[in-house]
C-alpha cells in the first residue's frame, strides 16, 4: 500500500478556500505536479481535445487540487467559451499487482455529461500488447436511470475492446464505491464494488486473438512493467454539456498492492 508522505513547502501552493476559515485550504499543482495518496503527479494540459474521435480531451491544471483531507477534487469548467476536465498520471512506475481506486463521491452525484476514467498505462516502446486497462464510470444521463460502468482495454495497433456494465441497483448510488484493475503476466481482473456489495466484476485470460473493436469480449493482450497510473474526468460528448459551469468528483484514495511472490515448497 501506498504510504504517506508530508509535502514540502516548496513542492505545493495553497489558497485559502474561505478566508473566514484559515483550517481550509487547497493544495494545488506547482510546476505541473501535485501530491496526492503519497504519490507525486503530473498533472496534464491540454488546450483541445486531440487524437482519433477524440479520445483525448482537453484539461487543465487549474481542475486539480487536494484538500484538506488528502482528498482529491477533479473538475470539469467552462473556460473562455470552451470546455476543459482534468488528467493525472503518476511521475513513479509500478510492476504488476492490484491498483484500488476509491471514489468519495456517490455515482448518482456525477454531472449526465462527464465520465470519471480510472486507467493503468504501459509505458516505454517497441513492444506489444495492452497499453492502456482502464474503468470509466459515467453519470446518470437524463432522460434514463441506467448509468454505466466500462471496463475497457487499448492494445497495440489501436484494438479496443470494452466490456459495458449497466447499473440500474439504486440502492448504492448515494454511496462511495470502490474500483480495482488487477493486472497479472496472464489475466486481467476489473471489479467495482460499494462498502458491502460487489456491483460488477470481469476477468479477461490471456488470448491470441483479439478484435479491432468489440464491446462483447475483452481479451487480455498480455503487457509488461512499468506500468503508470493515470485518474481523468472529462466531458463525455462534446454536444451536450454539464447542467453547471462546474462539475466536480472527489477521490478519497489510491493504492497499489503488488502480486505476492510465489515461494516454492521443499519437497
Amino acid at each position: 500500500m501506498f504510504v504517506a508522505s508530508s509535502c514540502k513547502k516548496d513542492n505545493v501552493q495553497k489558497q485559502d478556500l474561505d478566508t473566514a476559515d484559515t483550517t481550509t485550504s487547497i493544495i494545488l499543482p506547482q510546476n505541473g505536479i501535485i501530491e496526492f495518496a503519497g504519490l507525486k503527479w503530473k498533472v496534464k494540459e491540454k488546450k483541445e481535445a486531440e487524437g482519433i474521435n477524440e479520445l483525448f480531451y482537453a484539461t487543465s491544471s487549474k481542475n486539480v487540487f487536494v484538500d484538506n483531507n488528502g482528498h482529491l477534487h477533479l473538475l470539469v469548467t467552462r473556460q473562455d467559451d470552451e470546455w476543459a476536465g482534468a488528467e493525472l498520471e503518476t511521475v513513479d512506475s509500478f510492476d504488476f499487482g492490484n491498483f484500488d481506486f476509491a471514489l468519495l463521491s456517490a455515482q448518482n452525484t456525477i454531472d449526465s455529461n462527464t465520465f470519471v476514467q480510472f486507467a493503468v498505462r504501459r509505458q516505454g516502446r517497441n513492444y506489444s500488447g495492452m497499453t492502456e486497462a482502464g474503468i470509466n464510470i459515467y453519470g446518470k444521463p437524463i432522460f434514463i436511470e441506467t448509468q454505466h460502468i466500462e471496463y475497457y482495454q487499448y492494445t497495440t495497433s489501436h484494438k479496443f475492446a470494452l466490456i459495458k456494465n449497466p447499473v440500474i441497483d439504486k440502492d448504492y448510488k448515494s454511496n462511495p464505491t470502490t474500483h480495482s484493475i488487477t493486472i497479472k503476466p496472464d489475466e486481467i481482473f476489473y471489479k467495482s464494488q460499494s462498502i458491502d456489495k460487489v456491483l460488477s466484476s470481469y476477468s479477461a485470460k490471456k488470448g491470441k486473438k483479439v478484435a479491432m473493436y468489440s464491446e462483447d469480449e475483452l481479451v487480455y493482450s498480455p503487457t509488461g512493467a512499468p506500468l503508470k497510473i493515470a485518474i481523468g474526468f472529462f466531458l463525455d460528448n462534446f454536444e451536450e454539456k454539464p447542467k453547471k459551469d462546474t462539475a466536480e468528483i472527489i477521490i478519497k484514495d489510491i493504492n497499489f498492492t503488488p502480486l505476492q511472490p510465489v515461494i516454492a515448497k521443499s519437497k
